[in-house]
């Protein structure tokens, strides 16, 4: 729960920055706003800071589990040790000095991480799937020849400075950029000599600055988060600012606005197709709409946006890749000392040693050795003089922070 909030914090801030200065800094600077939200997903350990913005946001505290209170039921179900008992998480929701607490049906708790791994490796899956599906169909297509497409080609990595050895293959509705270790470039029927020059750059400036690595490591990282539904929106995001920044290099090599822009919309198709490890030319005729209006427009960003620009992504970083300060918290952003205490009891020990009365010694003694901290117990007393009668259990504790395994 913690993660959750605190992605979903990072992811928003993100967004909403990147929408405010997306058309004043340069594509460049979106692309590092990414990267500091793949430094959270990857990352959840950071340094505390008074400055981190999770210092102000819901975060889940002192976890435990709880049998129900009712005492009846709790009664009904002594007899028979096998019998399951109704238990809920229980913990705070706290935001600064402000307290809530919440429950949760343990059986659904339960299940969580099951459905977590599942969720992932089915969608990974689809993704392997839908990949090798779309490179046996490209296995079809031909290898091109033709001397004066290929010289085109040559010319294209010279301009670039790219000297891998990449194939073109002619076929399919789209230009695009195939594979990591063998990289492909699918070439579909159609295209001048002069436009075959805007679709070389494109796609060799994917391949040159390793798009198609920051694509792949896009989709596990949304393998992983796909439940989250802001990770989802921000990964299609990620994917628009690769492309619009692949329009930016070009235009540093390839001058004529006019020429690339008409290419571009030759590209388009209906539908966005995303399938992993590919970068696309096209994203959909919306985008593409989007993407010429912007190279028409296009103007070297200025000074003052820029710097606006790095101060943005620094603070960023700082409250966004910080803890919030105060207590030490483990890899999900928990307390230490509380994040351990959602585990399983030996109910059977504890139902063997029931007892309703204060004064009993031995039963009091054994279901206290059978409760969180255990280890640390060290000694009790009991309280049956006057009402209310009352059990005293001594934790023997080390000064300075506790680690509780």
């Amino acid at each position: 729960m913690n993660i959750s909030i605190i992605t979903s914090v990072t992811a928003l801030v993100i967004l909403a920055v990147r929408g405010l200065l997306k058309n004043k800094v340069s594509p460049k600077w979106l692309i590092i706003l990414w990267v500091i939200l793949a430094i959270r997903l990857l990352i959840p350990v950071f340094p505390e800071s008074n400055l981190s913005i999770f210092n102000t946001v819901p975060r889940i505290e002192n976890v435990e589990v709880k049998v129900s209170d009712d005492v009846k039921q709790f009664e009904k179900n002594l007899p028979d040790v096998n019998a399951e008992v109704d238990t809920y998480i229980k913990g705070n929701i706290t935001t600064g000095h402000n307290n809530r607490e919440f429950t949760i049906n343990k059986r659904f708790t339960d299940h969580i991480t099951t459905i977590w791994i599942i969720g992932s490796f089915i969608l990974l899956l689809y993704m392997i799937s839908v990949y090798f599906a779309y490179h046996l169909k490209t296995r079809k297509f031909s290898i091109v020849k033709d001397p004066d497409i290929l010289d085109v080609l040559d010319e294209c990595k010279q301009r670039l400075g790219v000297k891998a050895n990449i194939a073109v293959r002619k076929g399919g509705e789209t230009p695009l950029l195939k594979g990591l270790l063998n990289p492909q470039i699918i070439l579909p029927e159609g295209y001048t000599y002069e436009e075959l020059k805007s679709v070389f750059i494109h796609e060799l400036m994917h391949y040159k600055y390793k798009d198609v690595l920051w694509n792949i490591i896009g989709t596990l990282l949304l393998c992983v988060y796909w439940y989250n539904p802001i990770i989802w929106f921000s990964f299609f995001e990620f994917r628009k600012d690769i492309e619009i920044l692949c329009d930016y290099r070009v235009l540093q090599v390839h001058k004529n606005k006019k020429d690339y822009a008409s290419v571009l919309l030759k590209t388009a198709l209906n539908k966005n197709r995303f399938i992993m490890a590919t970068t696309c030319m096209q994203n959909g005729k919306k985008d593409i709409s989007r993407r010429i209006k912007q190279i028409a427009y296009f103007k070297k960003p200025k000074v003052i946006w820029t710097i606006i620009g790095i101060a943005a992504a620094v603070i960023i970083g700082v409250v966004c890749l910080t803890n919030p300060a105060g207590k030490p918290t483990n890899s999900t952003g928990t307390p230490i000392e509380t994040s351990n205490m959602v585990k399983d009891l030996d109910y059977e020990s504890i139902y063997e040693h029931k007892t309703l009365y204060a004064g009993n010694a031995s039963k009091v003694g054994n279901l206290t050795d059978n409760l969180y901290y255990a280890k640390y117990k060290n000694g009790f007393s009991l309280y049956t003089d006057a009402k209310p009668y009352a059990v005293n259990i001594n934790y023997l504790v080390k000064s300075g922070p506790m680690s509780i395994e």
